[in-house]
């Protein structure tokens, strides 16, 4: 699994909610706790992904065009 790190701008902080950095004033610090669950949720998806190859990746082009 690979690990992303990044800092969020000055005046902005990181949402849980939607994975984001966004106006300090629009993230409510208290939630993201219970929200710590979307994390699972999108590292079950990647994993139900991985090596998974659409045809659009292999021919670089839509195959329906």
């Amino acid at each position: 699994m690979t690990k992303y790190s990044f800092l969020c701008p000055n005046g902005s902080l990181f949402d849980q909610q939607y994975f984001v950095c966004d106006f300090w004033f629009n993230v409510d610090c208290s939630q993201a706790e219970s929200q710590y669950s979307l994390n699972e949720i999108v590292a079950a998806e990647r994993e139900k992904n991985i090596g998974v190859v659409s045809e659009e990746d292999v021919l670089g082009e839509n195959p329906d065009d």
